[in-house]
């Protein structure tokens, strides 16, 4: 009796100890997704700042390209790279790039030469 007893005990505590690592594994596990998607938003908002920053230049001097290889521009603590800006048939493409961590920001937009007025908006994977 006392041996189907102890079995008994041993095979609860084993399936709470599996039980509570798979708890403590899942809490950590959505720690990290929200992690990443805290960077995601970040790496958004930094290339976001650049086509900013380039609508402001463009609307300043009609001619503006960013510098060679790509202009970086600080915000704040952080940075994001104005990749291109492309003149052609009367609309102005923007090309920009976010990065914070490991999560990257690729953006294309698209505006009216002249009036900036918003054609297109994409993220894409790569520039």
């Amino acid at each position: 009796n006392g041996y189907v007893a102890l079995m008994s005990a041993l095979i609860v505590s084993v399936v709470l100890v599996v039980l509570s690592v798979s708890i403590s594994s899942a809490g950590l596990y959505a720690r990290f997704d929200a992690a990443d998607a805290e960077y995601k938003q970040r790496s958004s908002y930094l290339a976001e700042s650049c086509i900013a920053a380039a609508l402001v230049n463009i609307d300043q001097n009609a001619a503006y390209v960013p510098t060679a290889g790509g202009e970086t521009l600080f915000v704040g603590d952080d940075t994001c790279t104005l990749v291109s800006v492309i003149t052609s048939g009367g609309q102005v493409t923007i090309e920009s790039k976010g990065t914070f961590r490991d999560a990257v920001t690729n953006l294309k937009v698209v505006v009216m030469s002249g009036s900036l007025h918003l054609v297109s908006w994409e993220e894409l994977s790569t520039l």
